[in-house]
């Protein structure tokens, strides 16, 4: 049996580690775990190591090509834990200590990865919140995943050993054990067989993105964000909506979204406009930008889509004063672009306002 244990940064992921870790442990079968890294490194040591008569169990928060396909395949068994993303961000701010914009990135990128485990495969889902109030439970629904049978005491040995108390110690002792059983990954030193380091363990609190996040920062976090909100219960649309109309009312969301432009995060941008589109939809401009930075993002069709279907509720009179604000604003970063001697993007941004008002460019 080969076992992930994913998830999103932040999220418990080492304790589901340890659960599995643990469970293997009770059933005397032989198996190995722990961290090998991300990615290829993955996949390199279970092409080299799969063909052994060990159970494998590995950490990782970004699986490679091979170790996607027998989670595909159902070769391999995955356990992803999820937490209030917004959560995530304030936990990786206060632990990796790294910008907002690279945790958000980041935290982005890992919720697409939740996406595809929900359409391949037969991964867990195991929540944050559920782990901190019921691990017991959770522990249960480990071993039943991985078609292990245990007695009831073992769960509650397994539920003390990875409580947050015996992390706490095992994570403050980490500086006191031998080298050997330790290994240095950036700034932190870990445990070999836990995966725990020092300062693993921080404040599990829910909610705490309210206070620690500026309304900017939750503004940008929620436009990014949206999908997976709703889609893991943490908002629903009408208690979206009212957090979303209050942080445009009190933010210059605009500027905001300019400065992403100017920095060519137009992913960023693009949500922040996405948003101003849902809260204001008669808002042309809102249109206008959006299929600018969506053909700066090289998806074409989907700019001119934008722009046209906006307009499409327009009588001939409305459309005839849409379209000249529409090429204000083309004109303006295809002007942009030339001085900053991007001649290509100026050229296509170009062939897009001839497309527009043929008449005007012939």
């Amino acid at each position: 049996m080969i076992i992930f244990c994913s998830g999103m940064p932040r999220s418990a992921s080492t304790w589901s580690f340890n659960v599995c870790r643990l469970i293997l442990k009770a059933t005397s079968k032989p198996y190995t775990s722990g961290y090998v890294g991300e990615g290829q490194a993955v996949d390199d040591y279970i092409q080299a190591t799969s063909s052994s008569n060990k159970d494998i169990l590995l950490k990782t928060h970004t699986p490679g090509n091979f170790a996607l396909r027998m989670i595909q395949s159902q070769r391999a068994k995955n356990i992803y834990t999820y937490r209030d993303p917004r959560d995530v961000l304030c936990s990786r701010l206060s632990f990796e200590q790294i910008t907002y914009d690279l945790a958000l990135t980041g935290t982005f990128g890992n919720l697409t990865m939740l996406d595809w485990y929900q359409q391949n495969g037969d991964t867990l889902f195991i929540g944050f919140d559920q782990i901190t109030s019921n691990p017991i439970t959770e522990i249960r629904k480990i071993a039943n995943y991985l078609e292990v049978d245990l007695n009831e005491s073992t769960y509650e040995n397994i539920c003390e050993e990875t409580s947050l108390e015996n992390n706490l110690k095992i994570a403050k002792s980490i500086k006191k054990i031998t080298s050997e059983q330790v290994f240095q990954a950036g700034s932190h030193t870990i445990d070999r067989t836990t995966l725990l380091h020092t300062n693993h363990i921080a404040q599990a609190k829910t909610g705490r993105w309210q206070e620690e996040l500026s309304p900017e920062q939750q503004l940008i976090a929620h436009s990014l964000l949206k999908p997976w909100l709703l889609k893991l219960n943490y908002e629903n649309e009408s208690t979206f909506e009212q957090l979303l109309t209050t942080l445009m009312n009190t933010t210059d969301w605009q500027q905001q979204a300019h400065q992403y432009l100017l920095k060519e995060d137009y992913l960023k941008a693009a949500a922040l406009y996405e948003r101003g589109i849902e809260i204001e939809p008669d808002i042309k401009s809102y249109y206008w930008y959006l299929g600018l930075l969506l053909l700066l993002q090289g998806q074409e069709e989907e700019a001119q889509a934008t722009w046209l279907l906006s307009m499409a509720d327009g009588e001939p009179e409305e459309v005839e004063l849409w379209i000249p604000e529409l090429i204000e604003i083309l004109q303006t970063e295809a002007q942009r672009r030339e001085e900053l001697s991007d001649a290509q993007t100026a050229w296509i941004i170009r062939q897009h306002i001839r497309e527009i008002a043929p008449t005007e460019y012939q």
